[in-house]
């Protein structure tokens, strides 16, 4: 509250902790690390399994990263994104069914036929 009404009051600028959708957004310069991560990706030519890990504290911007990957990646058609969130799962012996689950609805999407 102003104390003195006459006052005028200054109104503070805040910026919200949602994660960013595309590199329009991307304020922190993010964006060529995930386009760079995403052309290693898209141009790989061997067969064996990739992980890649992302760690960082809650709030420093994993998900905003996620999100500027696959905008990255979102012309490649020979790549199928599937977003997978286990936090969601209520227990372990339903986590491995969700995960097949969620992988073949995403390459049926991406791959229909």
């Amino acid at each position: 509250m102003n104390p003195d009404m006459n006052e005028p009051t200054h109104s503070a600028s805040y910026a919200s902790n949602d994660p960013i959708t595309a590199s329009s957004e991307d304020r922190f310069n993010r964006s060529r690390f995930a386009t760079s991560l995403a052309t290693t990706i898209a141009r790989r030519h061997d067969s064996s399994c990739l992980v890649v890990g992302l760690y960082a504290k809650w709030g420093e911007g994993k998900t905003s990263l996620l999100n500027l990957i696959a905008e990255a990646l979102a012309g490649e058609t020979k790549i199928v994104i599937v977003r997978f969130d286990p936090w969601l799962i209520r227990s372990e012996i339903e986590l491995i069914p969700a995960l097949f689950k969620e992988l073949a609805e995403a390459v049926k999407r991406k791959i229909p036929t």
